[in-house]
C-alpha cells in the first residue's frame, strides 16, 4: 500500500485522513454516523471509515467519518434493553 500511496502522491493525489478529535469539515468529510466515545469530545471525528482523496485542490471523494456523541450514558448501558 505504501508503494500505491507513493504513486498516487507523485500524480498529485492526496489522502484525506483526519485524525481523531478533529472537527468534521463538510467540504472534506461526510459524516456516516455517531458513536459514544470516552476519548473524543462530542461533535468531533472518532474514526475514518473510508479515506477521502483530492487531486491538487479538487475534491475527488470525501472521507467518510464517524463523529462522537460524547461519553456513553453509563446508567442506560447498565440497565440493558427495556423489556416489553
Amino acid at each position: 500500500l505504501e508503494i500505491m500511496d507513493g504513486i498516487l502522491h507523485q500524480r498529485g493525489i492526496e489522502n484525506i485522513n483526519p485524525p481523531p478529535g478533529e472537527l468534521p469539515d463538510p467540504q472534506l468529510h461526510k459524516t456516516i454516523g455517531e458513536e459514544p466515545s470516552e476519548e473524543v469530545e462530542e461533535g468531533r471525528i472518532t474514526r475514518v471509515l473510508r479515506l477521502g482523496y483530492r487531486l491538487k485542490e479538487r475534491l475527488v471523494r470525501e472521507a467518510e467519518v464517524m463523529v462522537s456523541t460524547g461519553k456513553a450514558d453509563i446508567a442506560a448501558s447498565e440497565t440493558g434493553p427495556v423489556a416489553e
